[in-house]
């Protein structure tokens, strides 16, 4: 085997780890908004560790029109995006034959979770002034994926 070869195949590793790790990372917050959620929904307020203030405010941002989406709370939707990224992983790791297509499709999702987080970002920013450390939890999360993504992108097949 080639030196280079062995590199790229490290680098590989190292990709396909780093973004299973922020991947369940993701999963975890994602389940924890959705938990919150619910509860909010519920009761109408929570003692989230997320409430600080006026600004850092969970319950609100909870509340708002924006946490959904055709009634599916952002946690939801957040847990199968981390799903698909993982599952994606698995099978680059698992499979030579369609490793190409599934981390190809890792990184085209990797982009997508950096758009959908810049502009909730924003949403919450400007339409809310409001933030939940939860979901900046993601966001973050979603930033490391892509930029993971974009300092490996040499090591995409093909």
């Amino acid at each position: 085997m080639e030196q280079g070869s062995s590199t790229a195949a490290t680098r590989a590793t190292r990709l396909t780890l780093v973004g299973g790790i922020l991947a369940l990372l993701g999963i975890l917050i994602s389940a924890y908004s959705l938990n919150h959620h619910v509860q909010v929904r519920r009761t109408g307020q929570t003692d989230a560790f997320c409430n600080i203030n006026q600004t850092f405010d969970c319950d609100s941002v909870a509340l708002s029109q924006y946490s959904e989406i055709y009634n599916i709370p952002l946690g939801v939707l957040g847990i199968g995006f981390f799903l698909a990224l993982l599952t994606n992983l698995a099978l680059a790791w698992r499979r030579e034959d369609g490793r190409r297509d599934n981390m190809w499709a890792y990184a085209g999702l990797s982009a997508i979770g950096v758009i959908t987080s810049a502009v909730l970002f924003i949403i919450s920013y400007i339409q809310l002034n409001k933030f939940c450390l939860s979901c900046i939890g993601t966001y973050v999360v979603c930033f490391l994926l892509g930029i993971t993504t974009f300092l490996w992108r040499r090591e995409l097949p093909g």
